[in-house]
């Protein structure tokens, strides 16, 4: 992706072939990325966000290109698209989110736009998307919502993927939790773990949570009226 940019600011003339081979001289054999354009002054910040800025919203590189988009600091920009685009912006890492808004909406549908309402005031639903500009999302986001306007926030499409895929967990452990209380009450204390659906698919569960979070530990602590599960999640994930 990074080099597609780079060709498409040369074909908008953003930057100039004089340029490029400016940086050549200067740090031969460097490869010609966006951060060495920028470093080398051949390229501004500005006029790179004004770049994207203009491709998001003539369809031609959505969010999540940009969020890919190597060698470039991306909260700054995504704070920058969220001015330019007229909606506010969140970072999900650093946000509390009102789980209790997930009784009111339908999973699939958070899925299938990939928003995340998060909270709730006077005024109306926050809803975070990854593509503030698809007005058919925002529709269909609002008729889940019909008593309050929603508020559109922009964040990056990782992380909102990311939170979505914690509810999934959050979600599926209640349920299953639920099944293995029934089968104890049946079974009683006698019942095998083997013999119990419910207990393989928690099983599976806290496996496959592993793995999307990038755990390389997972620990199982049983206390006297709860069982907590920890993963230790490698440095440099988000």
């Amino acid at each position: 992706m990074g080099q597609q940019i780079v060709r498409a600011l040369l074909d908008d003339g953003i930057i100039t072939k004089e340029g490029i081979g400016t940086l050549i001289k200067a740090r031969p054999p460097k490869k010609i990325t966006l951060e060495n354009l920028i470093a080398e002054k051949v390229l501004s910040e500005e006029a790179l966000q004004k770049f994207f800025i203009h491709k998001l919203q003539h369809g031609a590189l959505t969010i999540g290109d940009i969020e890919a988009v190597e060698g470039v600091d991306i909260e700054p920009l995504f704070r920058k698209l969220s001015e330019e685009l007229h909606v506010g912006y969140v970072d999900l890492d650093d946000t509390e989110i009102d789980m209790a808004l997930f009784g009111k909406v339908s999973y699939q549908q958070l899925v299938r736009y990939n928003v995340l309402p998060f909270d709730e005031t006077d005024l109306g639903i926050k809803v975070v998307f990854s593509d503030p500009l698809d007005m058919g999302a925002q529709d269909a986001i609002q008729r889940l919502f019909p008593l309050k306007p929603i508020q559109v926030f922009l964040s990056r499409p990782s992380k909102i993927k990311l939170h979505l895929q914690r509810l999934e967990v959050t979600q599926s452990v209640k349920g299953l939790i639920a099944e293995i209380r029934a089968d104890l009450r049946d079974g009683g204390i006698e019942k095998e773990a083997d013999e119990s659906p419910a207990v393989l698919k928690l099983i599976d569960l806290i496996l496959r949570n592993a793995i999307i979070t990038r755990a390389s530990d997972i620990h199982i602590e049983a206390t006297e009226k709860n069982c907590v599960v920890r993963d230790r999640l490698q440095p440099g994930y988000c």
